[in-house]
């Protein structure tokens, strides 16, 4: 099913992303296909990314590129366009 595809691909995805609210650690937010992975540092949105394509396709689903968005959501400058494969995000 649509829910187990998404817990398996968030498992792979979330081991080496998330951010620490007091003692716990958040990695990803998500409902049927759409997810939202959270992340500290600017350098892992690419391999973040880059496994949320991947994994997807094993289970037949596929990343949509143009519903994709980088949000900072903290404190700092916006985040930096970025290009995988062919394309923006």
């Amino acid at each position: 099913s649509l829910l187990h595809g998404m817990d398996f691909i968030m498992d792979h995805v979330s081991r080496s992303i998330g951010i620490q609210v007091g003692t716990t650690t958040f990695s990803d937010i998500n409902y049927a296909d759409d997810a939202m992975l959270l992340v500290t540092k600017q350098d892992d949105y690419e391999m973040a990314l880059r496994s949320m394509d991947k994994n997807p396709s094993t289970l037949g689903m596929h990343m949509s590129w143009s519903k994709t968005k980088l949000q900072n959501l903290g404190h700092g400058p916006p985040a930096d366009a970025l290009k995988i494969d062919n394309y923006m995000v």
